[in-house]
Order: C-alpha cells, then structure tokens, then sequence
C-alpha cells in the first residue's frame, strides 16, 4: 500500500511541474494565437505523457525483477525481507498510485461541477475576458472671473445633502471552485479557448482530465514484465553476438602454413 501512494505522488508530482510550465509558457499566449496555444499544449501534454509512461515503466521492470529475485530466494528456503518483499511488484500498486493522482483532481472537478447552480457567471464566456473600464471625461473647470467689490453676503442657505454616486460596476461574486479548478486544469489551457463558448462542456470535461496523466502511469508500470522480458532477450542477443564474435577470431586462418 506504501509503494502504490509513494508511485501515485510521484505522479502527482508531474502533473505539479507540467501546471507550473503549462502556466509559464501557455499562458502568456494571448487568445488571438490560440491555434500556436493549441499547439504547444499538444506538444507539453504528449512529453509529459511520454515521460510519465516510460518512468513508469522503468519502475515496474525493476519491480518485477526483484519479485523474479524473492520468488527464486523463497525456492531456495532463503529469508525474505518484508520491506524488498513489499517494494515487488503487484498491480495493486499500479491501481493504488492512479487513484492517488487521480483522486485530488477529480474532487476538484466535481466541486467545481456542483458550484455552478450558486455561481451562474462562471458559465458566463464575457466573466472571463479582460474588461475595459471606462474613464469618464474631464470636465472642464468655469473660467475664473474677475473679483468684484464685496457685497453684503446672503442668508446662508443649507446645502442639500450630497447623494452617494451610483455604483459603475456591479460586484459580481467570485466562484472559488471554479478559480481553483481553472488553474489546476491548467495543463490543458488550450480547451479554455476552444471551449470558450460552451463552458459547461469544458467543465464536464475536467473530470475524465483527470486520470490523463495516472492513466500513462498507470499503463507504463503494468508493463514491468514485458519489459523485463526484453531486457533479457536483448542481453541474450548480446552474449550470443559476443561469442559469434570470439569465435570468428579463434579461428585458424586457411592456406599453406609457411615452411621451417
């Protein structure tokens, strides 16, 4: 169980690092290029996707090895150490490690799903465009007039009380779950410009999102025995080349043997 949480954070680590490049570089891209976003998105996701599968399965063939390694020591009547014995590899951690990484986003996901009833403006596609504020003009100041003698000063008269000036822009309240969601989907900004116009699409979309990169994970560490299994059919092609090799160059060369 150990193994399987340590395998799902290490995912989770990834999908850590590609939010923060995903946020670095894609998101300085402005919506007019959406199709250099698209993309770049296409290139980070297919990467992170690559690596992720293939350090996965770098982890599962040694698992596996050491399993082949404890099953052999067990024939033998040999000691087992429960620490070796729990780092072998199984699918359960595999299975484990996805719902690990998996979990957080969807939960995200889901809350951000179950917000939007209190939180209409989050489906609005104008809440999330830069707004333009208008500055009023200036008014131009009366001219000064030149002073005249003083005259005897009127009754003083109560000035009427000054009225609070409308509000120009009406508060509208921010969804948290969905702020926190759009920047843990980050890795996949592209679909924010895409899906602009429909974005309870792109909210129901999270929630598959959310086992893209435990599913690679996933997926590679499952492939630890075939994996080992070429490794040792490449090491056997490389001792048989070997000996080919040493054999050519022991043998005695044909033709008349120079005379004594």
């Amino acid at each position: 169980m150990r193994e399987g949480f340590k395998f799902g954070f290490r995912t989770l680590g990834k999908y850590f690092v590609l939010l923060l490049l995903s946020l670095m570089f894609l998101g300085m891209i402005t919506w007019d290029k959406l199709w250099l976003q698209a993309v770049l998105n296409a290139v980070f996701l297919a990467g992170f996707a690559l690596l992720t599968f293939n350090e996965a399965g770098t982890i599962g063939e040694r698992a596996e090895t050491l399993r082949v390694t404890l099953d052999t020591r067990r024939a033998e009547g040999g000691k087992i150490d429960l620490l070796a014995e729990e780092k072998a590899f199984r699918p359960k951690t595999a299975v484990t490690g996805f719902l690990v990484a998996a979990l957080p986003l969807v939960i995200i996901a889901l809350l951000n799903l179950a917000s939007l009833p209190a939180y209409p403006s989050s489906l609005d596609p104008e809440s999330f465009r830069p707004q333009e504020i208008e500055v009023p003009a200036e008014t131009a100041l009366p001219e000064a007039t030149p002073m005249t003698e003083a005259t005897p000063a009127p009754e003083a008269t109560i000035a009427p009380e000054a009225t609070p000036a409308p509000q120009a822009i009406e508060d509208v309240s921010v969804n948290p779950f969905n702020t926190v969601a759009r920047l843990t989907f980050s890795p996949f900004i592209a679909l924010y410009g895409l899906l602009n116009g429909n974005l309870m699409l792109l909210y129901i979309l999270m929630v598959p999102l959310s086992f893209f990169l435990p599913a690679f994970a996933l997926a590679g560490y499952l492939q630890g025995p075939r994996l080992r299994t070429q490794k040792l059919e490449a090491i056997k092609k490389g001792i048989r080349a070997k000996k080919r090799k040493e054999r050519r160059e022991r043998k005695p060369s044909s033709g008349p043997k120079p005379e004594v």
